[in-house]
């Protein structure tokens, strides 16, 4: 109840910023701007997928030897995520972290489960994949699909599940960079680092068995999967806009 309320409220704050005129440059002007541009359907039905072409294109050039750089500059595609937050081991400092990702169904479960529920979800996932690369236009859609929950499913077969999610300490694995570097070696860091224009000396590792897998995955898997499945993820993170 709170958060429809808060919703309805932002809403209404929004709304009524976006209705008014305000002096170009000011952070009303570029709030109702912003909003009107979302609100415009007629104008994104016309754009289809014209805004994320750009990154479609980057992503069927890719070569094995750009990946690192890619998944560092990526704000789309990503087989593991890294953040900045407090240290639990030394609240005074913040520490540069890295936590398991790049599944789309959340809980590992979903990938592996065999009772009928679980099945309907995978299955109804996998159909909704293929519809979306049908409505982006890729031949082979159903082929597409299936790569990707492959993927996913090789990827999430190396996570950690909710409940070992759980354990703090399990969870963290400070390391030097040096370290880490030969954690993962099938990543250029160097690159990755650079790409994201973030130095530091150390860091902590989440789940290191996902981390490793996502290492294996990017030197073994065809350069052809590799890209369907960053196409699946710009796709999944931007249908709701376009």
């Amino acid at each position: 109840v709170m958060a429809e309320q808060n919703r309805k409220q932002l809403n209404e704050l929004i709304g009524g910023i976006a209705a008014g005129d305000h002096k170009q440059g000011s952070i009303e002007q570029k709030i109702g701007d912003l909003y009107n541009m979302a609100m415009d359907t007629t104008r994104r039905d016309a754009e289809g997928i014209a805004p994320v072409k750009p990154f479609l294109d980057e992503i069927a050039a890719l070569q094995r030897e750009d990946l690192s750089a890619f998944l560092g500059k990526s704000m789309q595609c990503g087989m593991w995520g890294m953040y900045v937050d407090a240290d639990e081991m030394n609240s005074s400092m913040n520490i540069l972290k890295e936590c398991q990702a790049g599944f789309a169904l959340g809980e590992k479960e979903y990938y592996f489960d065999t009772d009928e529920q679980t099945l309907r979800i995978r299955n109804a996932y996998e159909k909704h994949i293929e519809n979306m690369f049908a409505l982006y236009g890729y031949e082979n859609a159903a082929a597409l699909a299936q790569t990707v929950l492959r993927m996913e499913t090789r990827l999430a077969g190396a996570a950690k599940n909710n409940v070992e999610l759980r354990d703090p300490q399990a969870n963290y694995n400070k390391m030097s960079i040096e370290e880490f570097k030969a954690l993962v070696p099938e990543v250029d860091w160097d690159a990755f680092f650079a790409a994201m224009e973030i130095t530091t000396d150390s860091l902590s590792v989440g789940q290191i068995g996902h981390l490793k897998e996502a290492g294996k995955m990017l030197a073994e898997e065809p350069i052809e999967d590799i890209r369907t499945y960053f196409v699946w993820q710009v796709m999944d993170g931007s249908a709701s806009y376009l």
